[in-house]
């Protein structure tokens, strides 16, 4: 881990990232205080500076760290509700930024599949003279294909990619963003593919799921909470 990778809050405003031994210096001057929030990556939420045994050694022996309140989203944690957001969450519009490039991009793909294949299909109809039940019959094949080939192409382009050292579909590497676990790392395949596929989920609650990136504390959007996921900015 970086040494310069600590963040705290001071009179409501986020500075870092900065190296631990800033925030030590900050909690014995008085700059900080033990009740004062911190954040690094590793932890799932901010903690009062005095909760962490790592900076034990720069607080004043004499005050004490405030109590820490349980919640459902990281027990022994304090609620993201009462403060920002970690550092690095990206916004609504940047995720629906990238949403739109990632279809543009999937469009090409499904082009590049689809239309070869429709000519040659049309090509050996047309040698064979189909009649038009025939052709009725392989338009609904086409059909068929087509979407068997959108799910295909959706699914292994965002899954590969966002699994990928990248951790990013194209359009999130664009707008500077990826896809990471809860504590910032790299997700698998498998939570990868599950994450494609809530994205349904999201969807058929008339985009709600989508929306709910714009207000949830950590940016998540429904099937990022159904996944374990979150999406940030590059460091």
């Amino acid at each position: 881990m970086s040494s310069s990778s600590w963040y705290y809050l001071r009179g409501g405003q986020q500075v870092g990232p900065v190296p631990v031994e800033q925030v030590k210096i900050a909690l014995r001057n008085g700059t900080i205080g033990p009740s004062d929030l911190v954040w690094r990556k590793g932890l799932v939420d901010w903690v009062p500076a005095g909760n962490l045994p790592e900076l034990a050694g720069g607080a004043d022996p004499g005050v004490e760290a405030a109590p820490t309140a349980r919640t459902a989203y990281a027990p022994g944690y304090i609620s993201y509700a009462s403060v920002a957001a970690i550092p690095g969450y990206a916004g609504f519009w940047k995720r629906v930024a990238a949403a739109i490039i990632d279809c543009l991009v999937l469009v090409m793909i499904w082009l590049v599949l689809m239309i070869p294949s429709v000519a040659m299909i049309a090509a050996i109809m047309d040698a064979a003279g189909a009649s038009l039940d025939d052709i009725e019959a392989m338009g609904n094949l086409i059909k068929a294909m087509g979407k068997l080939v959108s799910t295909a192409a959706g699914w292994l382009y965002s899954a590969l990619m966002e699994s990928s050292s990248m951790q990013a579909t194209l359009g999130k590497k664009a707008l500077g963003i990826k896809v990471t676990d809860l504590n910032g790392d790299r997700i698998s395949f498998a939570r990868a593919t599950g994450r494609y596929f809530a994205k349904s989920i999201s969807f058929i609650i008339l985009c709600i799921g989508y929306l709910m990136a714009a207000f949830t504390a950590r940016k998540q959007a429904l099937h990022d909470m159904i996944a374990d996921t979150l999406v940030v900015n590059r460091s």
